[in-house]
């Protein structure tokens, strides 16, 4: 084999090794403070910074940044994002932390509302909905927020999923979001322009916390597409 060929090989199975990196993401019970995310930390600078009071349970994300000179190439749209779930020993904190996060989002929902609509990756939501019954949702809801289909996000996590919500978190979990907006802010190559969002949908963000009032952890996440 030539050696042109064998260079056009090698880049095109980095690129695809990249991208399914992307689309499938890492998952970790280890914080690693070393790693550098494609998603700005002044969306999720709310996430703990734990020593004794709190312990990492899981973390799972596609927003890792990867060092190369090859471009980024997406198949499809798929949201970026960065989720942590921490469990908490002292009550009274975790107590204290579900009042503050609730007196200071933006928007709350209850996992078992239909007043909200989801983002997620087009190869779940086209499984859901067809194109038109998206279209249509995202329509309506072109001026709210809109939440992650947790579902997708912990599919690899120990976490009991509902498929009665929308959202697909457990009924009874309380949904605060934290941030959000309608800004690309997504480093260059990981976003994709989807025909089936409309224009003040075509890109943004939104962070949160979640739980419910008896578990002893909280769910920390943050979306960007």
């Amino acid at each position: 084999m030539h050696a042109p060929k064998i260079i056009s090989l090698l880049v095109f199975f980095i690129s695809f090794a990249m991208c399914t990196s992307q689309q499938e993401g890492n998952h970790s019970k280890n914080e690693d403070i070393r790693k550098q995310y494609v998603i700005p930390d002044t969306l999720f600078d709310f996430f703990p910074k734990c020593k004794e009071k709190c312990k990492l349970g899981f973390l799972t994300t596609n927003a890792e940044e990867i060092e190369s000179n090859i471009p980024l190439f997406l198949e499809d749209f798929n949201i970026t994002y960065i989720v942590k779930g921490y469990s908490f020993v002292d009550t009274n904190y975790l107590g204290l932390l579900k009042k503050n996060y609730s007196k200071n989002s933006i928007n709350k929902y209850r996992s078992e509302d239909n007043n909200y609509f989801i983002i997620g990756s087009e190869k779940y939501l086209l499984k859901k909905y067809n194109s038109n019954q998206l279209k249509l949702q995202y329509k309506i809801y072109e001026g709210l927020i809109l939440l992650p289909n947790f579902g997708e996000l912990l599919k690899y996590i120990s976490i009991t999923i509902d498929d009665s919500t929308l959202c697909q978190l457990p009924k009874g979990y309380e949904i605060y979001v934290i941030k959000s907006g309608n800004e690309n802010l997504l480093k260059n190559g990981y976003a994709y322009n989807w025909s089936i969002l409309p224009k003040r949908l075509k890109h943004g963000y939104t962070s949160g916390v979640a739980f419910n009032q008896t578990d002893p952890y909280i769910i920390y996440w943050v979306v960007v597409w």
